[in-house]
This record gives C-alpha cells, structure tokens and sequence, in this order.
C-alpha cells in the first residue's frame, strides 16, 4: 500500500515462497605467529501477502493467501598453527518472517472474508562450526548460531486497528541451530566454545498496540518450535584445556493478541496454540599432564496462548473451545578427564 490512505481487495489466490540461503568459510594455515581466521553468515527471508502500508487503509481478502519464508546460514572456519596462536570463529545468524496480512501504521481495518484463508509458515535454520588445532601454542575456536522466525496470520500494527476474521488461519514458526566448536593442542593451551540461541514466534492474529477491536468466527490453528544444539571439545597434550557449550531455545504461540492498550476481543472460532522449546548443551575435555574444565548450560522457554489481552485494561469474550499445549526440555552434559 505504501503511504496514503489505501483500500485493498484481494480476490486471487497468493502464493510466496522467498528462500534465502548464505554460508561462509575460512582455512588459515600460520607457522610461528598468529592465525585469526573468521567465517560468517547472515541471512534474512521475509514475505507478506497484503501490505497496507502507512496511513489508514483498509484491507480485504477474498481468495487464499500461502507465505512461507525460508532462511537458512552455514559457516565453517579451520585454522592450524605451529609455535603460535590460533583463533577460529564461526558465526551464523537467520531471520525468517513471514505474514499473511499486515496493516502497518495508523488505524487499519483488516477483513479475511469467508472466501479467504491464510496459511502462514516461516522457518529459520544456522550451522556452524569451528576446528583449531595448534603445535607448541594456544589454539581457541568458537562457534556461534542464533536463529529467529516470526509467522504471523493478520497484524494490525500500530494504531487503532479493526480485524475481522471469517476463515480458518494457519501459523507455523520454526527455528533450529546447530554449533559445534573444537580445539586440540599439543603443549599449549586449548579453548573451545559453543553457544547456540534460537527463537520462534507465531501468531494467529496480533493487534498490535493502540485499541483494538478484533472479531473471530474461523479456527485458528498456531505452532511454534525451536531447537537449539551447542557442542564443544576441547583435546590437549600436556598443556590446559578447557570448553564450554551453551545453547537457548524459546517458543511462543498465540492465538489472538490484543497487544498493547485496551483491546476488545471476541472470539467465537476454535483455537488451538502449541509450542515446542529443546535444548542441548554438551561439552568435553580431554587432557595429558594438565587441566581440563568443561561447562555446559541450557534453557528451553515454551509459552502458548488461546487469547492474550495484552497489558492494559481489556474485554475478552470466548466463545468456542481453545487448546493450549506448550512442552519444554533441556539436557546439558559436561565431562572433563586429565590422564
């Protein structure tokens, strides 16, 4: 829509699919110095069916809208080096949004009509992985991903939003990284680290802030899942050794968000927000005639709501049944052994 007061009608059928995939990779070999090798990886993918822009539009859908944005990024760093220092990163990161209906600025009137349906996914993925490996010196690699997708079906945005809905919406957000980081040292010193963060988020219909008024007669169906794996190992042959691994999963689905300020909501439509969060964290360390420390951590958050009001004073009426599943897990090992 742009700027300006905008009406938009769809009557045809909508179909996105932006894949956006990026990797990086590093080789550094170095004798008698230093050896600071970096890989790095950013990828955004984003898809919207309607766009009001800003100002006051009005937004109508008639016909089928199917977003899906994918993002995905990979990075792989090595380094070798002899009676020096070596240091090895790698770091990925992937943002996937994808949104069925979007009023933008300013006070909106959004419609999915009986003749529309919307079905929404976003998925964001990252890998990364480090290896050092150092003779006669100190040798550390790290490897670093954060993923995070956002799906939403209809979004009102900021202002005084109405948003009627009359079909059945469909959400999906996923989100999964994966971080390996390895050091192995021969007389020196070796440190390895692996943090992974990831995050997903979705959303049936969001109000947004200002006071809105949303109406929902259709099934909303949302979903939300995230998993997030950091390992580290970190190997010395007569020197100290140490490795750390840390990896964060959060998963969020809502059916209907009013948002901030008072919202009035009415839901007549049968509502169904689940969320999945996992975490894995493991870490080793291996020494020959010298110290090994290992730490591992993990944290896995998953929430779900049928109806969230939002943080002000709001009016809430259900009218159907809403399901609500949300499960979380987190393993962390660490294990650190010096012959």
């Amino acid at each position: 829509g742009g700027q300006g007061n905008d009406r938009i009608t769809n009557n045809g059928l909508i179909t996105l699919g932006p894949q956006a995939t990026t990797s990086g990779q590093t080789v550094g070999v170095s004798a008698i110095g230093a050896a600071i090798n970096d890989a790095n990886a950013t990828s955004y993918a984003t898809a919207t069916g309607l766009d009001g822009g800003r100002d006051r539009d009005t937004i109508i859908n008639n016909s089928t809208i199917d977003a899906t944005a994918s993002s995905t990024a990979t990075a792989k760093s090595t380094g070798v080096v002899i009676g020096g220092y070596s240091l090895n990163q790698a770091n990925t990161t992937a943002h996937a949004e994808a949104i069925g209906i979007d009023g933008g600025d300013e006070d909106d009137a959004l419609l999915n009509a009986d003749a529309g349906s919307i079905v929404i996914v976003a998925d964001a993925q990252v890998f990364s992985k480090s290896l050092t490996i150092s003779v006669l010196g100190d040798a550390s690699g790290e490897a670093n991903t954060t993923a995070e997708s956002t799906a939403t079906g209809l979004r009102g945005g900021t202002g005084d939003d109405a948003i009627a809905n009359r079909r059945d919406v469909t959400v999906s957000a996923t989100a999964s990284g994966n971080s390996a980081g390895a050091s192995i040292g021969l007389f020196g010193s070796t440190q390895a680290s692996a943090a992974s963060t990831v995050d997903a988020v979705a959303t049936g219909i969001d109000g947004g802030d200002g006071e809105d008024v949303i109406d929902n007669d259709a099934d909303i169906d949302v979903g939300a899942s995230t998993i997030a794996d950091a390992s580290s190992l970190s190997l010395n042959l007569g020197g100290a050794g140490e490795a750390d691994a840390g990896a964060r999963a959060m998963a969020l689905a809502i059916g209907i968000a009013g948002g901030g300020d008072g919202d009035d909501i009415t839901n007549r439509g049968h509502i169904t927000a689940f969320s999945e969060a996992s975490a894995f964290a493991v870490s080793e360390t291996g020494g020959l005639a010298g110290d090994a420390q290992g730490n591992a951590s993990t944290e896995a958050t998953a929430m779900a709501y049928g109806i969230e009001g939002g943080s002000a004073a709001d009016y809430l009426y259900n009218g159907n049944d809403v399901t609500v599943h949300a499960k979380s897990f987190a393993q962390a090992l660490s294990a650190s052994s010096v012959l």
